[in-house]
């Protein structure tokens, strides 16, 4: 028994360090090195029934010393007042076209800001978070280029709430330093364009993952860091039943996509705190397993604090949230690549074995049969940029030589290639400026 509890605490002890080392280190890996300008900033937020969460975020801009350039609120098909709320506070609100069938409505508005947006830096951003007081100029400092992402500290107000403990732990164990989270990504409009966008990701639920791996394959620098003192969330706020919707959506598939080395130390870490006290009630030696589970306590205690501020019972009495993870984990993974209700839809949930990889026929552009008939892909090369009436619309290349709109042109491929891109252009201006309003 004697042997059984020192292992069980040196594997507490070494798994624990490993991953407190990792989110602080996390939290000081850029030192406000950056010097980007917000005058070229759009910042984007998807908005679906947010009328109370909104508020806090859009209010929270005013405490920034920087200045964007625009802000664009996403309204996708809200019933309630996000688009009137989002108006009185300045933002541009785009109301959502209908949702094209393989879409997520995520990913569907955040296509949607990006085609209007006009900055050359691209702020995603969900509407549960708010930025902390010169929380935006300390992450414009911090930027470097490339896909950045913030993993927002957990500003806990209700009992239910502690219950993502575990989740938060080991979402941000499995992204940092090198993944993007889905809360907060940034990103230059050049490298946003050369890996197709969310047009890329377009029927996933955990579109982060599989953005991160398309900047990789493209040669883009991932970066993320946590966000304390910086951006902050509440998540799953309406109630327990919210939470259980939220995390079983593609809880299980995010675990498949973290990385190898990441898991197996979550794993062992949550196996190291289940020891103690399952140990303890089994043997009923409280005298030796009392103290390793006040040791437990403690890192859970220490490591909590790092994410969110969740309450100190909650963390004390860690096997409540820890066994409630487990259940609900196994849910999603029973749950995977079946419907889920979500927001008001019906979506599936994200299969645990899905590649990062999208099929050619998800990598069509969805909703624009022109554009689909011409051949053009997702991800069938670089990105070109047209703008008119300050619109920025994406076009891809190679264009199909193959199609019969190329074959009725005249003149050598080239002159053929820029006279299909314009009418490309020209129809999708049309498109937009009917549906998006004027700033």
């Amino acid at each position: 028994m004697l042997i059984f509890l020192i292992a069980a605490v040196a594997l507490l002890c070494v798994s624990g360090w490993l991953i407190a080392s990792r989110l602080r280190a996390a939290g000081l890996a850029a030192d406000g090195t950056g010097n980007f300008s917000a005058g070229g900033v759009s910042l984007i937020i998807p908005a679906r029934n947010e009328e109370h969460n909104l508020p806090k975020l859009l209010a929270s801009l005013g405490n920034q010393q920087a200045r964007l350039h625009e802000l664009i609120v996403v309204d996708d098909g809200s019933t309630d007042r996000t688009a009137e709320i989002a108006k009185s506070h300045g933002a541009r609100v785009i109301a959502s076209a209908l949702l094209p069938e393989g879409w997520r409505g995520k990913t569907w508005a955040c296509h949607q800001g990006a085609l209007a947006a006009s900055g050359d830096l691209l702020i995603f951003i969900d509407a549960d978070t708010w930025f902390e007081a010169g929380g935006l100029d300390l992450v414009l400092a911090r930027y470097r280029g490339g896909a950045f992402s913030i993993g927002p500290y957990h500003a806990v107000e209700k009992n239910h709430e502690d219950f993502s403990l575990f989740f938060n732990l080991a979402m941000s164990v499995g992204t940092l330093p090198q993944g993007l989270f889905g809360q907060f990504l940034m990103i230059g409009r050049d490298e946003y364009e050369r890996i197709g966008g969310h047009a890329s990701v377009r029927g996933k639920v955990l579109e982060n993952f599989r953005l991160a791996a398309a900047c990789r394959e493209q040669g883009i620098a991932v970066q993320s860091m946590n966000g304390r003192g910086m951006i902050a969330f509440r998540m799953y706020a309406d109630g327990i039943a919210s939470l259980v919707e939220g995390w079983t959506k593609g809880f299980a598939s995010g675990a498949n996509h973290t990385p190898r080395n990441s898991l197996l130390l979550v794993i062992a870490w949550m196996s190291a705190l289940m020891i103690p006290p399952l140990a303890g009630c089994l043997s009923g030696e409280w005298r030796l397993w009392g103290p390793a589970c006040a040791l437990a306590a403690l890192q859970v205690i220490w490591i909590g604090r790092m994410l969110g501020s969740f309450r100190l019972m909650s963390l004390a009495f860690y096997p409540l949230p820890l066994a409630f993870f487990f259940a609900l984990f196994t849910r999603s993974a029973m749950m995977s690549g079946k419907k889920v209700r979500w927001k008001g839809r019906d979506i599936h949930a994200d299969s645990a074995v899905t590649s990062c990889h999208c099929s050619d026929q998800h990598a069509r552009v969805a909703g624009d049969p022109a554009r689909a008939g011409m051949g053009i892909h997702a991800n069938a090369g670089p990105l070109v940029r047209a703008r008119r009436h300050d619109q920025t619309l994406p076009l891809r290349e190679p264009l199909s030589q193959s199609s019969a709109a190329y074959q009725t042109l005249e003149g050598p491929p080239a002159r053929r290639r820029e006279l299909v891109r314009r009418r490309i252009c020209e129809s999708e201006t049309r498109r937009q400026r009917s549906r998006i309003p004027a700033p």
